[in-house]
């Protein structure tokens, strides 16, 4: 696997190159840091010589029951860093990946529009926000959007909330069954993901009907706070107002 010793060789003369760029860990951070994590990673591969870097991006302020982000990133095809052209291929993708995606990605407003369709983010498809929509409820209620955060939890509630409490009773009866090739832990363990999922939304979605402004902003502020401090990115993170605060 890649090592961190040669992760810092490789980035130096991207970080030489882009100020705005720092390295934490195996993740070329891109600051400012406020409600959406931008980075390049390099979290390499079972070979040491193709580190496999990714250009990923995450929404800080969605609730712990949530991945931070819909999709798994831009893989950036470098190739083995054994060839001649790797140096200069890293840092022709890392261009590219910081104008024409993560740079863009600078305010959850940005974040919304690029996202609010398949491929409309790196021209890849399963980028769109409605892939998850816990993660599109909070993004609506940061940005104020209430009447759509309200349809958008309606909607997941439901098609999937009674199929996901009648997925929770199955697997606790086949837990309690008991026997070989029991899938009742799996069937318990996923029910329970998107049943706490469903909860947070509808956390937001109850004080978005009494138009609780005030509520949201406070509780996305404390989720966001949770994230930073989970991941280590305290000494790096600038906590701002959500556009609901200042509409």
């Amino acid at each position: 696997m890649t090592t961190s010793a040669e992760v810092k060789r490789w980035t130096r003369p991207l970080l030489a190159r882009h100020p705005d760029l720092l390295l934490v860990g195996r993740d070329l951070l891109l600051r400012p840091l406020n409600h959406i994590y931008r980075a390049i990673r390099f979290m390499g591969s079972s070979q040491r010589t193709y580190p496999n870097p990714t250009a990923t991006f995450g929404v800080l302020f969605v609730p712990p029951s949530v991945p931070m982000s819909h999709t798994f990133g831009l893989d950036l095809m470098v190739g083995h860093s054994t060839e001649s052209g790797f140096a200069a291929k890293l840092s022709q993708m890392t261009d590219d990946a910081l104008e024409r995606g993560l740079r863009r990605l600078d305010t959850i407003q940005a974040l919304y529009e690029l996202t609010c369709e398949d491929g409309l983010l790196w021209n890849v498809a399963g980028t769109g926000l409605s892939h998850s929509p816990p993660l599109q409820a909070a993004v609506l209620a940061a940005l104020g959007k209430l009447e759509d955060l309200c349809a958008a939890v309606d909607a997941e509630l439901a098609e999937n909330e009674v199929g996901y409490l009648e997925l929770l009773e199955e697997g606790l009866i086949e837990r309690e069954r008991g026997g070989r090739n029991n899938w009742g832990d799996h069937k318990v363990s996923v029910a329970n993901t998107y049943i706490a999922r469903h909860k947070d939304m509808k956390l937001l979605a109850d004080l978005a009907h009494r138009n609780d402004r005030a509520s949201i902003a406070a509780q996305l502020h404390r989720w966001e706070a949770q994230r930073v401090e989970k991941l280590g990115l305290k000494p790096y993170w600038q906590p701002t107002p959500f556009p609901l605060e200042l509409s």
